[in-house]
């Protein structure tokens, strides 16, 4: 075969081939600039990502927010059982609901308007007084016992006045140390809410801080008070009573052989007996009527 049939021969051979497409410019680029809107958005993805973990760290710091004053909030999910008898003590560890202290009159707190001076600043006081009062004999709650955290120090006794969810009624909080003068220390806590409340019993119980936990009814001289004996998934607190006085204010009571967050170590037991608690409950000294 000479030089002008292999040419022949190629010529036949690219003929035979089908003509691929003509390039569609517009097709191409709507590809690219899809490709580049989906690595746009995985992007995006993960920069919210790593925005929330920043949040929830920094929720876990700083104090009022669930960190070094109450420790991070942990919706519980499991109902606790309800019963109609009183309940055996039971033992848990470890220690609020977000507090936040020296504001100013009228600023926002998460329940609403929190008074920092006044008449309902007055009553906060005069349940952290109230709390003291009670405290059991054999424990002590000196003042300016300090926690640690990554923030610095800062005091485990304070207390709160706030308006209630919606800026219905106020709701009062008082928390302080107890311990036995030996550098351990657990929590008392108070919160009392002068505003209508629809649930009673272990419902009510069980509404503290949304931390659900095993509930029974205790019977104190024919009154119910639902006490929470085991925390759920939340452990700031080991144990808490709850009882709806027939004025409508709500009292809330709460222990803990430890106060979370603080950095330091607890006490061999609950400052007080399951009963006792309960009992406290119903006593109208902590109506602030």
């Amino acid at each position: 075969m000479d030089e002008h049939e292999v040419r022949h021969a190629l010529r036949g051979a690219m003929d035979g081939m089908a003509t691929p497409p003509a390039m569609n410019s517009s097709a191409v680029l709507d590809a690219a600039k899809h490709d580049q809107r989906r690595r746009r958005a995985t992007l995006a993805g993960l920069g919210s990502a790593a925005a929330v973990a920043a949040i929830a760290a920094g929720a876990v710091l700083l104090p009022g927010l669930g960190g070094t004053d109450s420790g991070p909030a942990v919706a519980e999910g499991a109902v606790g059982t309800i019963t109609t008898s009183p309940s055996a003590t039971s033992r848990s560890t470890k220690p609020t609901k977000p507090t936040r202290t020296g504001t100013t009159s009228g600023t926002m707190s998460p329940g609403g308007h929190t008074q920092s001076s006044g008449p309902q600043e007055d009553l906060a006081v005069r349940l952290t007084d109230t709390l003291l009062g009670s405290v059991p004999a054999g424990l002590t709650s000196p003042p300016g016992v300090m926690g640690e955290s990554l923030q610095g120090p800062w005091a485990l006794r304070h207390h709160q006045a706030t308006t209630g969810e919606g800026g219905v009624g106020w709701e009062y909080q008082a928390h302080i140390p107890v311990g036995t003068g030996d550098g351990k220390w657990g929590r008392l806590s108070a919160e009392v809410h002068h505003g209508e409340s629809a649930l009673d019993g272990c419902a009510l119980t069980q509404s503290y801080w949304g931390m659900g936990g095993t509930c029974s009814l205790v019977d104190v001289d024919g009154k119910k008070v639902g006490v929470v004996t085991k925390p759920g998934v939340d452990k700031r607190l080991d144990q808490w009573a709850a009882y709806k006085h027939p004025d409508g204010t709500v009292v809330f009571l709460a222990q803990a052989k430890g106060y979370f967050a603080a950095q330091l170590p607890g006490i061999a037991n609950e400052p007080f007996t399951v009963e006792q608690l309960a009992r406290l409950t119903t006593e109208p000294k902590f109506t602030l009527r």
